[in-house]
């Protein structure tokens, strides 16, 4: 199980300045490897939404739910034609977009980042069925 932590605007800073472009996609990435941990958690879920309901913030797909454009339990695809890949995610309840395997993100991108490593704009990528990119949606 994850656990969310808050540090000083100086503390994420220094953690940036130690980041490697390219390669640590993430605050944690940058303290797994300045502690000699695996670049891959042993536990891959985060916590549940359902966990912690009065912690949990909304997704950035919040406001599309909200204007009918998308629905709970929706899903979204993201076709990746080079590498004959195609990804499923479905739409939460909260706003957020949750992957095949189960981990939870608040935004498109987020969940695109999980995928590939590096930084991509996910609302690009995922589409609808009908193939509407989610940055028409909004």
């Amino acid at each position: 199980m994850g656990h969310h932590i808050y540090v000083d605007d100086e503390v994420f800073e220094r953690i940036q300045q130690e980041a490697e472009p390219f390669v640590d996609t993430t605050p944690n990435a940058v303290l797994r490897k300045k502690y000699g941990l695996p670049a891959e958690p042993r536990q891959a879920n985060p916590p549940s939404a359902e966990a912690s309901p009065s912690r949990v913030r909304k997704g950035a797909l919040m406001p599309l739910l909200e204007a009918g454009a998308l629905e709970a339990g929706q899903r979204v695809h993201w076709h990746r034609r080079n590498q004959r890949q195609e990804h499923v995610a479905t739409v939460m309840d909260s706003g957020e977009l949750r992957l095949e395997d189960g981990r939870r993100y608040r935004t498109p991108s987020a969940a695109a980042v999980s995928i590939t490593g590096y930084q991509i704009n996910g609302w690009n990528v995922w589409e609808t069925d009908e193939g509407v990119p989610l940055a028409d949606l909004r």
